[in-house]
């Protein structure tokens, strides 16, 4: 456990639980469906929505209501939830819940259970509902290949369905497929799904993109794109379209595709991640057979390569978080900074003490939060400002700010809450469900809820 905090903030001092925060936690004895909390979801209504490992939790009007089977409004049969994979609430109000047993929609009065397909191993996996008001809604499934007692491999398969509000259409015979998993490479078969500014749908694939105009569906592969795999799609704030692809990058051009590739100045021949800057200029992530080669920076139409040896981190880059005109780059041991066209690493001088770090987060109000393995910190201006120390590594997992509180949520010790101008610890001797922290949220009272391994706790003024 941690033993000692050290508090760098003036007039601030170490607390424990004060009567100031209230911890209520439940778990399955307290009414949950189960301990085991898979997705939270808050609705417009402002009902606390709680998927677990065995059907659906309710909280509303201080109640709990537990929900495991749900009676078909058409049928009128005992439908059971399973494991609720995803949560999604639409413009009409209603929930949508993607489970181990299939779809299911709510209307806030009744239930509808939708078939499955015939090949039950098919998950709802991702929801989308475009400017017409259509869902649609990806599913996937990853089926495990015995070849040989020697040999073992996967296949990742997806397919599309769209509900227009009358009724549901397929398109498996179209862009649904299989394709194999590679170490590296998404293990979904679709990796991308959105709505241009046009309002044509588009879908990223392990075997192509597709575009869909409203009447019909164009197919983007290898004779198009050079390369069989689109990692990603993206559209960027000035409407254009671009793919990641195993191969290079590419950006739709009217009718056509524009390839760049290594040879064109990228520093790998895999782009698996795009990011655009407060400049509005593209950063792309790059790999160079599997292993991260270095970024790449769009500027004048002209791409410049940054490998290691400019950004001077050992590591792979895991994102870009921009801060004013610059960009800092993040990597688990160490941050650099890209300020007036060259980088800068931020070392002891810069006010970063640790060797490896966790999480990064800049919240609505600009502020740049780091955890480190011992401290806790700020960005101000060029330096940063360590706000919390601890004596042990504390496992920071995730970061999550509110109303001027900061929360830190860890692997196994607990809570720490920045809050008046004193950071305080919760745990769970102090009322956490579990030590174990997965997410952090709050509803629409303003409330704060802390899920652990375990259960869920609310945090109560």
């Amino acid at each position: 456990m941690i033993t000692r905090l050290i508090l760098l903030l003036l007039c601030a001092t170490c607390s424990n639980l004060t009567a100031q925060e209230h911890l209520q936690s439940y778990t399955k004895k307290d009414g949950l469906t189960s301990s085991e909390i898979t997705v939270t979801l808050v609705d417009s209504r402002g009902v606390v929505w709680l998927g677990t490992s065995n059907g659906l939790t309710a909280f509303s009007a201080s109640k709990w209501y537990a929900i495991k089977n749900i009676e078909d409004k058409e049928s009128g049969k005992p439908k059971a939830l399973g494991r609720v994979e995803v949560l999604f609430e639409d413009s009409k109000r209603n929930l949508w819940v993607g489970s181990a047993n299939g779809l299911f929609l709510f209307d806030g009065k009744s239930w509808t259970a939708f078939e499955k397909e015939d090949d039950n191993n098919f998950l709802p996996k991702e929801f989308m509902e475009d400017r017409q008001g259509r869902i649609w809604i990806i599913y996937e499934y990853i089926l495990d290949v015995n070849a040989s007692v020697q040999m073992t491999f996967s296949l990742t398969n997806g397919m599309l369905h769209m509900f227009n509000g009358e009724c549901w259409i397929s398109f498996n015979d179209i862009l649904g497929g299989t394709a194999p998993v590679v170490q590296g490479y998404p293990s979904d078969y679709f990796t991308g799904m959105l709505q241009d500014e046009q309002g044509n749908i588009w879908l990223g694939s392990l075997e192509g993109a597709f575009e869909f105009d409203g009447h019909s569906w164009h197919i983007y592969n290898e004779n198009d794109l050079k390369s069989e795999k689109v990692m990603f799609v993206k559209q960027d704030r000035q409407g254009n379209i671009w793919l990641g692809l195993d191969n290079g990058l590419a950006r739709r051009e009217m009718n056509d595709w524009k390839l760049i590739r290594k040879k064109d100045g990228m520093c790998g021949n895999t782009v698996y991640r795009m990011q655009q800057d407060n400049q509005d200029r593209i950063w792309v992530f790059v790999r160079n057979n599997l292993k991260f080669a270095g970024l790449n920076l769009l500027l004048d139409e002209k791409w410049k390569s940054f490998t290691k040896d400019d950004y001077q981190l050992k590591d792979e880059v895991e994102s870009l978080t921009m801060y004013h005109n610059e960009v800092i780059a993040f990597s688990r041991h160490g941050l650099s900074v890209f300020r007036n066209n060259a980088w800068h690493r931020y070392t002891r001088k810069d006010g970063l003490a640790d060797k490896h770090y966790t999480v990064i987060l800049k919240d609505g109000y600009e502020n740049v939060w780091l955890a480190g393995e011992t401290a806790f910190y700020q960005l101000v201006g060029d330096k940063w400002e360590a706000r919390l120390k601890a004596e042990n590594k504390w496992g920071v997992k995730l970061i999550f700010t509110e109303q001027g509180c900061i929360w830190l949520g860890t692997e196994k010790h607990g809570v720490y809450l920045y809050s008046e101008n004193k950071w305080k610890h919760f745990t769970a001797e102090s009322g956490l469900a579990d030590d174990r922290i997965s997410a952090i949220f709050k509803d629409k009272k303003g409330v704060v809820w802390i899920v652990s391994k375990t259960g869920i706790t609310r945090v109560l003024k």
